[in-house]
């Protein structure tokens, strides 16, 4: 059993947020105006169940996997805490939105797969601290997306053969879903969905069951990160008449 190491991740997507948000602010032709969007994750679960099959085509035979097959599960039944942020650009009747949530889990991936020459199936746990869901659309919508295939960890990623959360993103067997964007100024947003896709992802094919159930409410915002982000709009402001 490992232990994923995904702190250095957060910063990043962090500040791939915020710099994607300005470069569009300062692309606009008017002034921009910058809103920012707080909020915590009281609860949430999570499960995807993959399993798989070497497809028995070129890819396998090139990928070295024909033959292969098993079970690949990733979930949590519950978070210890969780917070995320959207920012929100507008610029006349043009609107951007950005954001992410990060929430602290005691998360377990679990492979077994067996080999085509039968013996000993190949078998790994790895434990993870943390999962990420991505926003992004708008003033009125936002596109919900768990394990997207732009943001690593991989969550299926074990020693033993297999497909991953990137293949699998791409296909796209990992459902997404949409929700207003007004919704996250509530006292509780439940943000929940479910699906069940066969898939053919490079060398696999298979079947991918993911759920997941999450609720959010409105977070308070410090009054001293009003200064923050008006300076942050004074900048994109002044990118945007150069």
């Amino acid at each position: 059993m490992r232990l994923t190491l995904p702190g250095v991740i957060r910063g990043v997507v962090a500040s791939l947020v915020l710099l994607g948000a300005l470069a569009t602010a300062a692309a606009a032709d008017a002034a921009p105006s910058l809103d920012f969007l707080a909020f915590n994750v009281r609860s949430g679960s999570m499960s995807e169940v993959v399993s798989f099959q070497g497809d028995g085509g070129p890819a396998c035979a090139q990928a070295g996997v024909c033959g292969y097959s098993g079970t690949i599960s990733y979930g949590f039944p519950a978070i210890r805490g969780g917070d995320g942020s959207v920012l929100l650009t507008r610029s006349g009747r043009r609107s951007r939105a950005f954001g992410f949530a990060t929430v602290s889990i005691g998360g377990l991936t679990s492979a077994t797969v067996n080999g085509p020459g039968g013996g000993q199936p190949c078998t790994e746990q790895v434990l993870h601290r943390f999962d990420y869901i991505l926003m992004s659309g708008n003033a009125r919508t936002l596109r919900v997306q768990f394990h997207s295939p732009d943001v690593a960890p991989d969550y299926l990623e074990t020693y033993c053969a297999g497909p991953s959360d990137a293949g699998l993103g791409f296909v796209p067997a990992i459902p997404s879903l949409t929700i207003k964007t007004k919704g996250l100024s509530k006292n509780r947003l439940t943000v929940s969905t479910s699906s069940v896709k066969q898939f053919h992802s490079g060398p696999f094919v298979g079947t991918a069951s993911f759920s997941v159930n999450l609720v959010l409410a409105r977070a308070r915002i410090p009054s001293d990160f009003d200064v923050t982000l008006s300076g942050a709009a004074r900048a994109a402001r002044a990118a945007a008449r150069r």
